[in-house]
């Protein structure tokens, strides 16, 4: 067994910022793999490397359902509506005019018989409902008279319950990865590969490139999109081949689970840390 540094940068959740990055130079955890040879020949096309086109962007949204409710008190056996009443609907509803739907729910004490609250119960919710049209809502109003909510006399029973629900969708910003390249795992192992080709979508630069790591039959300029995630990790062979094409300045983010069942010999791993420094250029790591 050999003690290696690997350069590896663990990603916790999609809200990465530049600030997370760090050079892979500055993130070497020490652990214990044993010694192996990456042989390109387990590739079925040269060096396990593939070049592939970078979709458009595809913008992620998220829907929040936000539900808001108040409640409006009538006098003893009433139905209609006190100023204190119309008051607290007014302001409950000018803000929520665009709101979907509306729920207005009646309710009445123990006090009487049922059917006198039944009827009483949905009088008010009704009467809530037609003072909400009053004030401007035009969308579905649901009323329903649910009579006795207590045994016996009770004012906070005399009332009814407003209930609104809202769809909120919004954007989901993608996290921050610029680079000049990128290497994206694409063996089978790999989780959310789709995910992360349009995360790079959304950071590329017009002179960006995209290569994949996979060990399958691969086309250069396929749509990585196109690409279904299959076979080994090879992640560091790639990497030693990427390195070859950039240029002194430039960025890399390797972009792997890094689940190699071939890990990197002490020397392998001096040799890809010599030549990325050789080559002056910027190397991250993000663990898929």
């Amino acid at each position: 067994m050999r003690r290696i540094l690997l350069l590896l940068l663990f990603v916790l959740s999609c809200s990465l910022q530049d600030k997370d990055l760090k050079k892979a130079s500055e993130v070497l955890p020490e652990i214990e793999v044993e010694d192996a040879n990456i042989n390109p020949a387990r590739c079925s096309f040269e060096d396990c490397l593939c070049a592939v086109k970078i979709p458009k962007y595809t913008p992620r949204y998220q829907t929040v359902v936000r539900k808001s409710y108040t409640s409006v008190y009538f006098a003893e056996n009433q139905g209609s509506l006190t100023l204190d009443g119309k008051e607290t609907i007014r302001l409950f509803i000018k803000d929520r005019l665009g709101v979907q739907s509306i729920l207005v729910l009646g309710y009445t004490d123990g006090c009487g018989s049922y059917a006198f609250n039944k009827n009483l119960s949905s009088l008010r919710s009704y009467t809530v409902a037609k003072f909400l049209v009053s004030k401007g809502y035009r969308a579905r109003i649901i009323t329903a008279g649910m009579s006795e909510i207590t045994a016996g006399h009770s004012d906070l029973a005399k009332r009814s319950d407003i209930i609104t629900s809202e769809d909120f969708r919004f954007q989901v910003p993608p996290p921050n990865l610029v680079a000049d390249y990128y290497l994206l795992d694409a063996s089978g192992s790999v989780r959310n590969y789709k995910d992360w080709v349009n995360i790079i979508a959304a950071n590329k630069k017009p002179t960006s490139k995209l290569y994949i790591s996979y060990t399958l039959a691969c086309s250069d300029e396929t749509l990585a999109t196109n690409i279904t995630p299959a076979g080994a990790t090879e992640i560091w062979w790639s990497y030693w081949q990427v390195l070859d094409k950039m240029k002194t300045g430039q960025t890399l983010i390797l972009l792997s689970d890094f689940n190699s069942r071939y890990p990197l010999s002490d020397q392998e791993s001096f040799l890809l840390q010599e030549k990325a420094t050789k080559k002056g250029v910027t190397v991250y790591a993000v663990q898929l």
